[in-house]
């Protein structure tokens, strides 16, 4: 069996969990890079100052997928992919 008898629904879902697993590595591993880029005297960056950033960015991140599930919805998702 090749890849010519893969279902689209198939690609989408291997898409997605790819979109997913990147997600998950960028939010899980931002501990790991907040004492590299508070070290650095390149940035001049401060921890408290780049965790709030981050706070902030996961906070309207909630905030925006509850307005976008509603939005999905009203109007569907293939409008708003």
């Amino acid at each position: 069996m090749g890849l010519k008898h893969l279902h689209y629904g198939w690609v989408v879902v291997i898409m997605a969990a790819c979109i997913m697993a990147v997600h998950a590595l960028a939010f899980y591993t931002f501990g790991i890079f907040l004492v590299p880029l508070t070290l650095t005297a390149e940035f001049n960056w401060e921890r408290g100052a780049l965790s709030g950033a981050f706070s902030i960015a996961m906070l309207l991140s909630g905030l925006f997928s509850i307005l976008s599930g509603r939005l999905s919805d009203k109007y569907g998702p293939r409008i708003l992919v």
